[in-house]
């Protein structure tokens, strides 16, 4: 019995061992494998599950603000935020792009244009996860087509946004400007990226460029949850946006229209400004373009098109146009003529068609072959008699006409919110000694009298200086804003410059009776365009040589000169007389004489604006 159970006891001793040794070489082999794929996950696919991993995670999406609208004085509509649904790429969770943007262009239409700024803008440098537009606008059809095919489609978004749009084309595209994409370079300038989280466009010219900052607004975000695919499972926290501010501009959208129908396949531009607010009415320039084809794609081809055609759509001829304002100018000299004494409203000369300088060989023609006869300062006015402002430019010299110039605001900039205006030139001596390198010489004053030489001015700052003019010298800050929801705007308008001061108040009227007979006489020189007006205005007609040519008698070229030689045609005007609502100037490039081109379009845009029923 003994021996019986010392057996038992050795077998189940050794029935333990061999189970505790199974064991053991199992939960060996167990931790081996567990330590092999520990091994295996996180050192050979540590990247892939780390991009796995980043892909479902917490995020912090951002909300784009909606972008301030933009009005007209009568509330009219002239920049909006239209719905579009847009096809994005979000690079981080797309594998191979090359190969994805292949598949997407086989069940919607992809032109190479498409595809080339798709991939322009992966290489350009972006905020991480940020969805890279590749086509926009997409149709009803190509939103089901995608949406059916998404879950193949890893990193492919399509959402739904606001882009600005222009509801009247070329119309405003130089006044309202245009928004684009951020580009890299801006993108790398921005001082507060945060604010353009989600956005991707920004104001390039114009008012969208000016009032970038109002008009952009805050943005929101929300905390979300998302899966691998980025699909978002859950929101978890939300913040709405703060929308942009909506501004009312000066703009009257009739004028502006009919600006630009009157124009029509001219190169030129037409200020007008309200002189008792220095609100700006019109402000065109032609030829223009369809700003809406910078939100949606330029293409390529129409962009090179149009920036290498001679009509040179792209400039604003309204503010950074810079041509001699020719005879527009002589009522300002004469202005400072009379009540600075240097000559009298009574005092006249015998004109007979020339004027020479008493130190100088060289003769200074009229306009007007034989001359006007005896003229004084009314009269020179009404028929823009070049040899009486020559003989007043040599008493007067170039500071005193520099300095009138000068207070109507020539040869500088003085709009308030106008993006990007040019000062135009209002030669100095100084100034033509730093620039040329030589002294001024009394015959640049002569050329100076007549708006030729070496002045320079836009049709904004022609159109401005008339305001000042109907105002009687009284300065009101030209701008384009007329209130706005945020006010805050209304308190960055700066002052005006210094209102003009006369000696005697009584030759503000006296000129602008003899801008008067420029239309409304029998002499004057666009009486034309004074034929049957209902209302008093004041005029003044300019015809700016491009080049010295041959002309006739009454000044027209006794030849055919080319297009591209021809005078330039001005025209400022200011109605009605007693208590003047609207100031003008129009441009005509290349145009011929001002009183018969530009004159008929200044009287046009009058009668339009004050004859209408329901102006505001």
């Amino acid at each position: 019995m003994l021996n019986s159970s010392l057996d038992n006891r050795e077998q189940e001793r050794r029935l333990f061992l061999s189970r505790m040794t199974a064991a053991f070489i199992g939960i060996f082999l167990l931790l081996a494998i567990l330590v092999t794929r520990l091994f295996f996950l996180q050192v050979l696919e540590n990247e892939r599950h780390e991009a796995q991993s980043e892909k479902n995670r917490l995020e912090v999406l951002p909300i784009p603000p909606i972008r301030g609208l933009i009005y007209d004085r009568n509330g009219e509509l002239l920049a909006r935020n239209q719905p579009s649904y847009t096809l994005s790429i979000v690079a981080e969770r797309a594998d191979d792009i090359e190969t994805l943007v292949r598949e997407v262009s086989q069940l919607i239409t992809l032109t190479d244009e498409h595809k080339e700024r798709f991939f322009q803008r992966l290489s350009n440098y972006r905020r991480p996860f940020e969805p890279i537009p590749l086509k926009l606008k997409l149709s009803e059809e190509e939103i089901a087509i995608m949406a059916a095919n998404r879950v193949f489609l890893e990193g492919v978004q399509v959402e739904a946004e606001l882009i600005r749009q222009y509801p009247f084309d070329d119309a405003f595209a130089h006044v309202l400007g245009y928004v684009g994409r951020i580009n890299e370079q801006e993108l790398r300038d921005m001082k507060d990226q945060g604010r353009y989280a989600g956005t991707r466009f920004i104001g390039k010219q114009g008012v969208e460029r000016q009032y970038e900052n109002a008009l952009l607004g805050q943005p929101g975000f929300q905390r979300v949850e998302t899966n691998a695919r980025g699909r978002i499972l859950r929101v978890i926290e939300k913040e709405a946006p703060e929308p942009g501010a909506n501004l009312h501009l000066y703009l009257d959208r009739q004028l502006q229209e009919k600006a630009v129908e009157l124009l029509g396949n001219r190169r030129g531009s037409v200020v007008a400004i309200e002189p008792e607010t220095g609100g700006i009415l019109a402000m065109v320039s032609q030829p223009g373009f369809d700003p809406n084809l910078y939100v949606s794609g330029f293409p390529s081809s129409l962009y090179n098109e149009l920036r290498d055609s001679g009509e040179n759509p792209f400039l604003n001829r309204a503010i950074r146009g810079q041509y001699p304002a020719a005879s527009t100018i002589k009522p300002f000299i004469g202005l400072a003529g009379v009540d600075q004494g240097f000559v009298t409203w009574d005092y006249s000369i015998r004109d007979y068609g020339w004027y020479q300088l008493p130190t100088d060989d060289r003769i200074y023609n009229d306009w007007k072959r034989g001359g006007h006869g005896r003229v004084n300062m009314t009269t020179a006015v009404a028929e823009s008699c070049d040899v009486y402002f020559y003989e007043l430019a040599y008493k007067m010299k170039l500071e005193a006409i520099h300095n009138i110039l000068d207070q109507f605001g020539f040869g500088k900039v003085t709009t308030a919110d106008v993006y990007n205006a040019s000062a135009g030139i209002n030669p100095s001596r100084e100034w033509k000694k730093d620039r040329h390198g030589f002294s001024w010489y009394a015959g640049d004053t002569i050329n100076l009298s007549i708006g030729q030489g070496y002045f320079l001015a836009t049709p904004m700052q022609v159109a401005i200086a008339t305001a000042v003019m109907a105002n009687r010298g009284e300065w009101v800050t030209p701008r384009l804003l007329m209130h706005s929801n945020n006010e805050a705007l209304l308190e960055t308008i700066p002052e005006p410059p210094p209102d003009v001061h006369l000696n005697n108040d009584r030759n503000w009227d006296r000129m602008h009776n003899a801008m008067q007979e420029v239309v409304q006489s029998n002499r004057g020189t666009a009486r034309g365009s004074g034929y049957d007006a209902p209302y008093d205005f004041a005029g003044k007609s300019g015809t700016a040589q491009v080049i010295a040519i041959e002309r006739d008698e009454d000044g027209e070229p006794v030849e055919d000169v080319p297009d591209r030689f021809k005078d330039h045609a001005w025209f400022l005007s200011f109605a009605p007389l007693e208590n003047p609502k609207i100031a003008i100037a129009v441009l005509v490039e290349n145009g011929g004489g001002g009183s018969g081109v530009a004159a008929p379009i200044a009287r046009a845009l009058m009668d339009d604006y004050l004859l209408r029923e329901d102006r505001r």
